[in-house]
């Protein structure tokens, strides 16, 4: 049976990753460094913090949040959590190669298809330990 938990989940891990893109390529096009004096440093860090892109970014980590604390009253963290960094791992890594444009290599496809694997066996294992024996 799908639990509403499960859509909370995945809610959370879409809206991570979409945080985690923004911020990235916002990074990426402002050519944030961190490199200088304390003054462009601490000048850097302010006007990436003001970026209406990165504030797009961080408004979506905060809905992220939200979705986890309700993934989390649905679920034990024990089972939440792994799901969570599972699919955070996959979408990530396809988001990452489909929109910016990173590389793709055989370790990522391999280390993707592990974290796959895993993710399949919490799932069903969660619904063979469920299965009601009246």
């Amino acid at each position: 049976m799908f639990s509403s938990g499960y859509l909370y989940i995945l809610m959370t891990s879409i809206f991570t990753v979409i945080g985690e893109l923004i911020i990235k390529w916002r990074i990426d096009s402002m050519e944030f460094s961190l490199h200088g004096t304390a003054i462009e440093k601490i000048t850097s860090v302010i006007l990436l913090l003001f970026d209406k892109y990165i504030m797009v970014g961080l408004f979506s980590a905060m809905l992220a949040a939200l979705f986890w604390m309700a993934a989390l009253s649905k679920f034990n963290l024990s089972h939440a959590y792994p799901m969570i960094i599972a699919l955070l791992t996959i979408l990530t890594v396809a988001a990452s190669v489909y929109i910016l444009g990173e590389s793709m290599s055989y370790i990522k496809i391999i280390g993707v298809s592990i974290v796959v694997i895993g993710l399949m066996v919490l799932w069903v294992g969660e619904a063979y330990i469920h299965i009601d024996y009246e």
